[in-house]
C-alpha cells in the first residue's frame, strides 16, 4: 500500500492545504511540538501523525487520534531526519526493477561482453546455472583487463 509523506513545517493554513491534496487515510503527517498541527491531523484523519523531537501530544488529542483512528507515533528525531527515516523504511522491493540482464557463471566472457554493451545496467548478477544462487556481480569496468 502508498503512503504518502506530508512534512507539516509550514503554518497551519499551508499544512491543511497541502494535506487535503491527498486521501487521508493514506497521509502520514509528520512535525514537531505544535498542538495546533496535531489537531489538524486529527481533524482531518490521516493515516498516522508522527510527532518529532522526543514531544508528546497533549493527552486530550491523543484521545481524539484513538476515537478517529489516527494512529499516533512520537520520534526522539527532529523532524527532517525522522522524515529521512521514514523515506527509508520501505521494501527494497519497491526499489527492484525485473527487466534485467543476468549471466550464468559458465557463460562465456565474448557472451558476456557483447550482451552489456549497450547497457545501461550498472551492475550485472552472476547465477550458478545448478543451484540457481547468486555467485557475484560485475561491472563493465570490470570486463576492461580480465586475468586470462
Amino acid at each position: 500500500e502508498d503512503l504518502l509523506l506530508v512534512v507539516a513545517a509550514s503554518s497551519v493554513e499551508t499544512s491543511r492545504d497541502r494535506a487535503r491534496q491527498f486521501p487521508p487515510r493514506q497521509v502520514v503527517l509528520v512535525t514537531g511540538d505544535r498542538p495546533e498541527i496535531h489537531a489538524l491531523a486529527i481533524e482531518l484523519g490521516v493515516r498516522c501523525l508522527v510527532v518529532t523531537g522526543g514531544f508528546m501530544p497533549w493527552d486530550s488529542l491523543l484521545q481524539q487520534a484513538a476515537t478517529k483512528g489516527v494512529c499516533v507515533i512520537t520520534a526522539a528525531q527532529d523532524t527532517a531526519s525522522a522524515s529521512q527515516l521514514i523515506r527509508f523504511s520501505r521494501p527494497i522491493g519497491a526499489a527492484l526493477h525485473g527487466d534485467y540482464l543476468s549471466f550464468g557463471s559458465r557463460t562465456p566472457l565474448r557472451e558476456i561482453i557483447h550482451a552489456v554493451q549497450n547497457s545501461h545496467q550498472p551492475l550485472f548478477p552472476v547465477i550458478d546455472e545448478e543451484t540457481g544462487r547468486l555467485e557475484g556481480v560485475f561491472s563493465k569496468s570490470d570486463l576492461v583487463e580480465v586475468p586470462r
